[in-house]
């Protein structure tokens, strides 16, 4: 008769609706990550192999490779140092427009002058960007978003799940997104001064620009190839990809 009665019980209700949620969004998150690791397949942590360079500077590029990805087609982002800023996401997508692009500002808790790197700050940062993107984008909505970094800045993926947001890092699936966000910054360095705080770009409903994808992206049926070029530069070089 308890456990009836407690079964009946709304709260005990919405707990146990809670876990099984949270089971499902972590096994869906985990089939994603598994999903994402073919969008960079070359990337290395080892200083000793001839891709570090180019698969650790290549985030920008991951962003859009996993772009395609969910969209369904199978394909991977190039090897090179060509940096790359959000504006130049209008080269390889067509209809940007005004209410693609977002930015939200950290305030004190982004001062580059006053950080802590403590973990409760990564976890403070990550809250506030899936509040920022759950307010401003509709449910469904995928992205990429520039993060200034008190190392350099780096690119990681939005996905709006309704009642929740997913961040990728298609670069390096294995990072601790909510642990390198210790060192976000929003204010204090020429990376964050850019764009005063963290630029979120919509991307699922552009649409792709197939004259020009095919210098960031390769079809996994033309086989692996690194499109490696040191005196390339699109932007800023993203160099620091770990804590």
């Amino acid at each position: 008769m308890v456990g009836y009665k407690l079964s009946q019980n709304q709260a005990f209700r919405n707990s146990v609706s809670k876990v099984v949620n949270k089971k499902s969004n972590d096994e869906a998150d985990r089939l994603i990550k598994e999903k994402l690791k073919s969008v960079n397949p070359l990337h290395t942590r080892s200083i000793y192999d001839p891709n570090y360079i180019g698969s650790n500077m290549n985030c920008g590029l991951t962003t859009i490779a996993e772009e395609l990805t969910m969209r369904g087609e199978s394909c991977y982002a190039g090897l090179h140092t060509a940096g790359m800023y959000p504006e130049h996401l209008g080269s390889y997508f067509k209809g940007l427009h005004s209410k693609s692009i977002s930015t939200l500002n950290l305030g004190k808790l982004g001062d580059a002058n006053n950080i802590d790197r403590s973990v409760l700050r990564g976890e403070r940062i990550r809250n506030q960007m899936e509040k920022h993107v759950l307010k401003t984008f509709p449910e469904g909505s995928r992205g990429n978003i520039y993060i200034p970094h008190i190392n350099g800045p780096h690119y990681m993926s939005f996905e709006n799940l309704g009642n929740r947001v997913r961040f990728d890092n298609p670069q390096d699936v294995d990072l601790n997104i909510t642990e390198w966000l210790r060192g976000a910054v929003t204010s204090g360095t020429a990376g964050s001064n850019r764009y005063e705080g963290i630029r979120f770009t919509r991307l699922d409903d552009l649409e792709i620009n197939r004259d020009t994808i095919s210098e960031v992206i390769s079809k996994t049926d033309k086989g692996m190839e690194s499109s490696f070029d040191i005196n390339i530069m699109k932007g800023a070089n993203f160099v620091m990809k770990f804590l």
